[in-house]
């Protein structure tokens, strides 16, 4: 268990909004024919989860802490994503945003990738903080 989750004490009503953006993150994989290595598939998501970072920092003022993104293994036809961002606001109170997508279809991934990801079982990409100019180090 990491530092964030024994650190999380409180999700506020305002994690529901940032739950909502990342669920339309889920989309962007139905819409490409190609098949994906699991770090492409990563990049994807990438600069979108840079983007509701720098947005819920700048809307309700949430500091942003870290997060992750999984794939993750359901059977032969099919895997999985999810993603949780962590905030603090204001308050330093935690603040979690996550959200999960649909059973995607194995065809979305590569045979390697697929291959590592039943060996694996889960794939995780740590979420670092967004590098944009005038951003807090």
């Amino acid at each position: 268990m990491s530092i964030l989750d024994k650190s999380i004490e409180f999700v506020s009503k305002n994690s529901d909004k940032i739950s909502k953006g990342i669920k339309i993150f889920f989309q962007l994989i139905l819409d490409n024919d190609s098949p994906f290595k699991l770090k492409e598939l990563a990049d994807v998501y990438s600069k979108n989860a840079d983007k509701l970072i720098l947005r819920q920092e700048n809307t309700d003022n949430y500091q942003y802490i870290g997060g992750e993104f999984k794939i993750y293994y359901l059977d032969e036809k099919k895997f999985g994503i999810s993603i949780s961002l962590y905030f603090q606001d204001k308050n330093k109170q935690w603040q979690k945003a996550s959200a999960k997508s649909e059973d995607q279809p194995a065809r979305k991934l590569e045979r390697s990738a697929l291959a590592e990801l039943k060996e694996k079982g889960t794939v995780v990409f740590n979420i670092d903080r967004p590098k944009n100019p005038g951003y807090p180090a």
